[in-house]
């Protein structure tokens, strides 16, 4: 026994009924005090505060582990080892989990450009990381890299599906470009952190999306994440009228 937990296994769905249902429970609670702007914010900050600790958390293992086991990485043939400034975010997710809650601390969540460019890609992550969270099964679920990042894809998720519902993040048709431009920057920094602080991956852009062939995943997340923001737009446009 490695720790490990199995897809359609009974941990496995008790995961998701725990998970879903405080959600349920959460949402419940907003709707309720819907109009009572100190409880909501209360609320947001509680999340806020929990998102941030487990993503330290995440943050810590994950690299603590990466490098005591070894993990070798391809960059373009250059093979790299993970090091420690890795404890600051390469991916689109944990650059994401890092920001909302500040935003949400400093009271900047009504009508942000970041949190409507990015709001597609955090409910992906959110349903990726329940229904689909590929590591479970090849890492100890009770390290930290593991329940908590989980446990922080789920709560920037929900804390947008909460902005999102009390009318805080109104994503518009003709603001479609918001999404390509944060993108854009979001890669730009893994670059960056590639080049000059020799990180081991970064935002995928080494990851080829086929091995053998010349097309890395950034590519395919970029474009697909902008085809999912402007349908989802598409959908809210058309329900609004």
């Amino acid at each position: 026994m490695n720790g490990t937990i199995n897809f359609f296994s009974i941990q496995y769905f008790l995961l998701l009924f725990i998970i879903y249902g405080l959600m349920i429970f959460g949402f419940l609670f907003v709707k309720k005090n819907k109009n009572n702007d100190k409880k909501i914010y209360t609320f947001l900050v509680t999340l806020s505060i929990l998102l941030l600790i487990t993503w330290i958390a995440c943050r810590i293992s994950h690299i603590y582990h990466s490098i005591d086991e070894g993990i070798i990485m391809d960059f373009f043939g250059e093979k790299r080892s993970y090091n420690w400034f890795m404890l600051l975010p390469n991916s689109f997710c944990s650059l994401i989990g890092l920001i909302v809650p500040f935003i949400i601390f400093f009271k900047k969540y009504k009508c942000n450009r970041f949190l409507e460019s990015v709001y597609s890609m955090t409910i992906i992550g959110l349903l990726t990381n329940t229904i689909y969270p590929e590591y479970i099964v090849r890492m100890p679920f009770f390290q930290f890299r593991t329940f908590c990042s989980i446990i922080y894809h789920v709560l920037c998720g929900f804390i947008i599906i909460i902005l999102i519902y009390l009318n805080d993040i109104k994503p518009k048709l003709k603001n479609w470009y918001y999404t390509p431009i944060v993108l854009s920057l979001m890669i730009t920094l893994g670059i960056f952190e590639l080049v000059y602080l020799n990180f081991s991956e970064a935002f995928n852009i080494s990851n080829p999306l086929i091995p053998g062939v010349n097309c890395t995943t950034v590519g395919f997340l970029f474009i697909g994440y902008v085809i999912v923001d402007i349908t989802c737009r598409l959908v809210l446009n058309y329900k609004e009228r």
